[in-house]
């Protein structure tokens, strides 16, 4: 309240410019079945988003299989091949889980079976055992978990029975009695993955991921269903999520059977709708060794590679990049056909990328899955998509704090000069050509203005991936007067 003043007085007016909120460029989101029944409470994490920063927090937070193919090379726990390739084979954390499949459904008990006890431990040979069902049966009762025997998963992936010294278990017992239910993968399936909403309101499955972002306040920019994701439901679910949360769906063409021959993808692509510019898709799967991984894994794993030497801004393509491969494949780990430039280039045409080996295996590929049908860059050329998701992420979150402030000459100002403040910051680490914000009055209206609207345009102009370089030779007969020199 003005009134009478005497004496010294302080205020505070807001800093004309806004601190951007950080986004993470490749923060990957996978959708799978990871093999929780490994876990104590396995219920608790089905559906529910976990955020992991290595393989061991990985582990314990949604259990972990070198199974994760079966011999068909169908896949069996995709979340555990992709925590592999980020954790161990690209190194590119945090990212996120989420788990689809219940093994309590379909888990069928097992009878009761003598283990023999050897060097104090008893073992019960069977992977999908189910550690939380687990019963160790006594003559007067159960033997107690923790303070008879310990329970842990060996190297195996089977699951140890210790016995503790100082149990009630007799130390001359040469067999244990023991019953469990054991779990089965088969009845993960594509529903799952799809996901939706259950009886008691919760979202599952993709549908999911709408969870992530209140939950770690990070945005998804990649959505993925690893060994799923060729399956056009999936895929269709996927792309959807992408398009909500302007984010990139990395999806898989099939690459087994008769599609491991690469003329067949473009109709593949086109008769199940693998074309929209929030898309990246891939064919061929990867060997390392013995382990085989989608293509989609690699490429979640070599954009976080390369963001981050790019200092977190998402601007260079990974075409043409190194990664560590053995051999092209198909998803049982058959080989296919060492691609020729050429070949590879005939997949890049139709908004296909792959792996092609020209001194040394890389990934091979600029296009959106949009390209051909769109030639509009900012929609057919992935680095340019990416930015442009990027920098509307950034700017959605950095400005969502000036929501519900009165409409004033001083507000406009604060944008604009945050808008340029990061134009400029992303220009001169080489992430932008060029980039503008204007407001306009054109675009503002009274009416707009009086419903509470302001618009501004930005213009960007992000560096798009050289795809050729020519060089126009030819001879030179001047030269020959050299000869009379």
């Amino acid at each position: 309240m003005a009134g009478y003043r005497k004496g010294v007085e302080t205020f505070e007016r807001p800093t004309p410019l806004l601190t951007p909120v950080p986004v993470d460029s490749a923060f990957p989101v996978c959708v799978g079945a990871a093999p929780i029944h490994k876990l104590e409470n396995p219920l608790a994490v089905l559906n529910v988003p976990q955020l992991i920063f290595d393989f061991a927090h990985g582990q314990k937070s949604v259990g972990y299989s070198d199974n994760w193919r079966d011999a068909e090379g169908n896949t069996t726990f995709g979340l555990s091949e992709f925590l592999f390739a980020m954790t161990r084979v690209h190194r590119t954390v945090p990212i996120c889980l989420i788990p689809t499949w219940n093994p309590m459904t379909g888990a069928v008990d097992v009878a009761e079976t003598s283990l023999p006890i050897v060097n104090g431990v008893a073992t019960i040979e069977n992977p999908m055992a189910m550690i939380s069902t687990v019963k160790v049966l006594g003559t007067d009762g159960d033997y107690e978990r923790d303070k008879d025997y310990s329970l842990a998963y060996n190297d195996d992936e089977n699951l140890s029975i210790t016995v503790i010294p100082d149990g009630s278990i007799p130390a001359d017992k040469t067999s244990l009695s023991v019953t469990y239910k054991q779990a089965d993968i088969s009845t993960s399936t594509e529903a799952q993955i799809i996901g939706g909403v259950d009886s008691e309101n919760r979202k599952t499955g993709i549908e999911a991921i709408d969870y992530v972002f209140p939950m770690f306040q990070r945005r998804p920019a990649f959505v993925t269903a690893t060994g799923y994701n060729q399956i056009p439901g999936v895929g269709s679910a996927l792309k959807s999520q992408a398009n909500k949360w302007t984010c990139i769906a990395l999806l898989d063409i099939p690459c087994g059977g008769e599609m491991s021959n690469f003329t067949k993808v473009p109709q593949w692509k086109n008769l199940n709708s693998y074309v929209d510019p929030f898309v990246f898709a891939e064919w061929g799967c990867t060997a390392i060794g013995d382990r085989v991984y989608w293509g989609s894994t690699r490429q979640a794993g070599l954009h976080g590679q390369w963001d981050a030497r790019n200092g977190g801004l998402p601007y260079e393509s990974t075409s043409n990049k190194l990664l560590s491969m053995t051999a092209l494949c198909q998803p049982d780990g058959t080989p296919i056909p060492m691609l020729s430039q050429d070949q590879a280039n005939f997949l890049g045409s139709v908004g296909v990328g792959t792996f092609i080996n020209v001194g040394g295996w890389r990934a091979w590929g600029i296009q959106t899955s949009k390209f051909p049908s769109s030639t509009d860059i900012k929609d057919a050329e992935r680095s340019v998509r990416r930015m442009f998701c990027f920098a509307r992420a950034v700017i959605e979150l950095t400005m969502f704090q000036e929501v519900a402030k009165p409409i004033s000459p001083r507000l406009r100002d604060r944008i604009m000069l945050t808008s340029r403040e990061l134009m400029n910051l992303w220009k001169a680490r080489g992430a932008l050509i060029a980039g503008h914000v204007e407001f306009t009055r054109e675009d503002n209206p009274n009416i707009a203005l009086m419903s509470g609207e302001k618009t501004f345009q930005i213009h960007l102009t992000p560096p798009n991936a050289t795809r050729a370089i020519i060089f126009a030779f030819q001879y030179n007969p001047d030269g020959l007067e050299r000869l009379f020199e």
